[in-house]
């Protein structure tokens, strides 16, 4: 499954609605769309990393 688009993509989004809610949000919900969205996509990268480590080598084999 090919996720790693998201580490990139959701704290774009979170950086888009704090720049865009301007201060309309307290600073809890601010604090919380910016921490959650680094959070998810740290997640989502820990998540990719152990699938990529999980596969097996499809080239060349050394030994036998």
């Amino acid at each position: 499954m090919n996720l790693l688009y998201l580490t990139i993509l959701l704290p774009l989004i979170g950086f888009l609605l704090l720049a865009f809610s301007r201060g309309r949000w307290s600073e809890n919900t601010a604090a919380t769309v910016g921490v959650g969205s680094i959070g998810l996509a740290a997640l989502v990268t820990v998540y990719v990393a152990m699938d990529f480590f999980a596969q097996k080598a499809a080239g060349v084999q050394l030994f036998e």
